[in-house]
């Protein structure tokens, strides 16, 4: 039987979703980031709710072991049309993805794109 690139690659992940779920370190220390789970892009659209998309958010990052440090810019990849356009402009105004303070990526998108309807 011939291996390819593919089918070890595929086998090489599936080994460190194992070590993953058994809590298994790498030799760095740090646990290793997967993309096993998927999460929806984000447009201003009538009858989309930031809420939702970040409660989803917030399952996809914890899902794929997303480190603290990497979780805005994982998420802003899920941002489209006028949702980036903000992100563009407001990032300097933001350090962190979540936590008490005004520069969280959190707060600042609730506090643009939540209505008060």
């Amino acid at each position: 039987m011939i291996i390819t690139k593919k089918m070890l690659a595929t086998v090489l992940k599936d080994i460190g979703n194992t070590f993953n779920v058994l809590g298994v370190e790498l030799a760095s220390g740090s646990q290793r980031e997967y993309s096993i789970a998927k999460s929806n892009y984000f447009y201003e659209k009538a009858g989309k709710d930031i809420e939702e998309w970040l409660a989803k958010m917030n399952r996809m990052l914890e899902a794929n072991n997303v480190a603290d440090r990497r979780r805005v810019a994982v998420a802003v990849t899920h941002l489209r049309d006028v949702m980036a356009d903000w992100f563009e402009v407001d990032k300097a105004n933001i350090n962190r993805y979540i936590d008490n303070n005004a520069k969280s990526f959190i707060r600042r998108i609730k506090a643009r794109f939540t209505s008060d309807v």
